[in-house]
């Protein structure tokens, strides 16, 4: 069990990103590098083309996956406190089995349709059979959540810090050889796929070891009289505890709605404006993901952990704490690295990536200060999330998703806006969603907090 303590509970999120501050920031710096060594060595539309396979591949992962991590955490929290190995044993079986399944559903319909995938996104037909083998990379993306979720169950950001490092690491020295030898788009393409499956199938194994290990720990079923386990229905797909296909179809829901909007955007702009503009996005989005990572990659998952304990063991007041200073640091933060980029942005995207990408400058400012926006409100959705609200959190989702899209196909379609018209929707979509997220998550830090989170965390067992 974690060591909450009123004294110190909304500063855990920065600990543990802390932890995770040595991996992700090897992977910002290594990232840099090799966007320079692709967009140098492949121009513009190549740079696209490549953008474009494997955001449609990650943007088929979200619509498919059950963001089973989440799964694991909520339905984890009693079983790791009461050392039930057998409740935990189902509980990763059955994870696992569902995002196997899924990810074969994306493999097969991508194998059937490769070809009519390139022709809407306007990519060279002959790609086809690499969109195929690159579709295989559906299966590791989503089974790696299963351990995701068994990571940051056991509190193991440290090793997650690691684990992110491998990916980025290949892609800078395939990039770079292939910078200095005139590499083909394929041999680009090759080396993102090979980074991905190397790096997600890493991950399974280190979550699986660290299972291992913890579980030996334990006396085994300690206290499992104190955790019953609901029968399971004959004739239905085995889930280990009531609600939780209720659950993963609603984390599912979610998944797909938010539809890896980091992915759908240059989707989307393939579509309507072409290969080449959609590498500008890419590379507006990658100086954004200066604010964007350290948010989604290592406060946010931090937190959801906390999050989760604090909900097993009640703590409205450490919630509302949490919630409020948490996004006024992430917000203060945010915002200054977007003013900096204000000064010297244009500059830092000619140097890294080439004027021939110079055009990415005004669209990656829209981009960062959508960025701050979500820095503000990110422990929103992880109160809501873990406080078993997904139905609301389904509702902000759709509401600023749908707006999203509507707004980018309009935006991005009009002569007066093109590009920067993506980066519009993008910030009205997190404008929207924070607004609805914070109306919902005020029930959660208020005074009927505690029978809220009650009802919740009975429901559960």
């Amino acid at each position: 069990m974690l060591d909450i303590s009123a004294e110190k509970t909304w500063k855990r999120p920065f600990v543990n990103a802390g932890k995770l501050l040595v991996g992700r920031g090897v992977q910002g710096i290594l990232s840099i590098a090799y966007l320079a060594f692709a967009t140098r060595t492949l121009g513009a539309v190549d740079f696209g083309v490549l953008t474009l396979i494997h955001s449609s591949t990650l943007l088929l992962r979200h619509v498919l996956g059950f963001q089973s991590w989440q799964m694991i955490l909520r339905y984890g929290a009693n079983a790791l406190e009461t050392k039930n190995t057998l409740h935990i044993k189902k509980l990763i079986s059955f994870a696992f089995s569902i995002e196997f399944l899924a990810a074969m559903i994306g493999v097969i319909g991508l194998w059937l349709y490769a070809g009519e995938v390139v022709h809407q996104l306007h990519i060279y037909d002959e790609l086809a059979p690499m969109v195929r083998i690159y579709a295989l990379m559906l299966i590791v993306l989503l089974m790696s959540d299963v351990g995701l979720g068994i990571l940051r169950l056991t509190d193991r950001h440290d090793l997650i810090s690691w684990q992110v490092t491998i990916e980025p690491i290949i892609r800078f020295f395939g990039a770079g050889y292939l910078f200095l030898n005139g590499g083909t788009l394929l041999e680009f393409i090759w080396v993102w796929f090979i980074a991905g499956m190397i790096s997600r199938a890493g991950l399974i194994v280190i979550a699986l070891w660290n299972l291992a290990s913890h579980i030996k720990t334990f006396k085994q079923d300690a206290d499992v009289e104190n955790f019953a386990i609901p029968p399971i229905e004959k004739g239905k797909f085995k889930a280990p505890q009531k609600g939780i296909w209720k659950y993963v179809f609603g984390t599912n829901l979610d998944y797909g709605l938010s539809l890896g909007i980091n992915q759908l955007g240059p989707v989307l702009i393939g579509i309507v404006l072409g290969a080449g503009p959609a590498g500008l996005y890419r590379v507006a989005q990658q100086f954004s993901n200066i604010i964007g990572h350290p948010i989604s990659k290592m406060l946010l998952p931090a937190i959801y952990t906390d999050m989760t304990w604090l909900n097993t063991k009640g703590g409205a007041s450490q919630r509302r704490q949490m919630v409020m200073r948490t996004g006024l640091i992430a917000g203060g933060i945010a915002t200054a690295i977007f003013l900096i980029l204000v000064v010297f942005g244009h500059y830092l995207i000619d140097a890294i990536a080439g004027v021939e990408f110079h055009d990415a400058y005004g669209v990656m400012l829209v981009l960062v200060l959508a960025s701050a926006v979500t820095a503000i409100s990110f422990a929103l959705e992880p109160l809501l999330m873990t406080a078993g609200k997904v139905r609301e959190v389904i509702t902000a989702r759709l509401v600023s998703t749908v707006a999203y899209v509507l707004f980018m196909v309009w935006l991005a379609d009009d002569e007066m806006f093109g590009l920067m018209g993506a980066g519009y929707a993008l910030l009205g979509r997190a404008i929207v969603f924070m607004l609805i997220a914070w109306v919902y998550g005020r029930k959660l830090m208020g005074p009927e907090a505690a029978q809220v989170t009650a009802e919740s965390t009975k429901a559960t067992k």
